[in-house]
């Protein structure tokens, strides 16, 4: 037993692996007569944890924006393939006539409805140069409002 040192005899901070172990002991034996202090001494102390949070979209505004296809391929698709269907799930949706789905009064209606800013002249030109997209926005919109619980 040669090799055997006394802990006392070790010097901390002199970088050999004794040193490392005797400097963590007396770390952990002051640490926990810190513990038994704190328990022994001191109200108990409550702390609040940090809530979590989910993000909502506004409910008067658009949910996605007109050229978001990508948020929602299998409208976009359909917007693309079948426009005359997903028009008609649109105006069913709103509880309107089908043959109206794809219009600029449903656009206008729809944007009236949740508040989402917006003109007449506006609805007029993005369902005039971009019917499918406009289609595929209400859809994807109907949605998120489901899902909210706002539709």
């Amino acid at each position: 037993m040669e090799n055997m040192c006394d802990l006392a005899d070790v010097q901390p901070g002199k970088g050999n692996v004794l040193s490392l172990f005797k400097t963590a002991l007396q770390v952990k034996l002051n640490f926990g007569t810190h513990l038994v202090k704190l328990k022994m001494n001191s109200q108990p102390v409550v702390f609040v944890q940090p809530q979590f949070a989910v993000a909502t979209a506004q409910s008067n505004a658009w949910q996605t924006d007109l050229m978001d296809c990508c948020s929602d391929c299998g409208v976009c698709l359909c917007g693309i393939f079948c426009f005359y269907c997903l028009g008609c799930q649109v105006a069913s949706d709103m509880n309107e006539c089908c043959l109206c789905g794809g219009s600029v009064a449903m656009r206008t209606l729809y944007r009236t409805r949740y508040g989402i800013p917006g003109s007449i002249c506006s609805d007029f030109c993005t369902t005039l140069w971009c019917s499918p997209c406009s289609l595929c926005q209400i859809k994807r919109d109907i949605r998120r409002r489901k899902e909210m619980g706002i539709f």
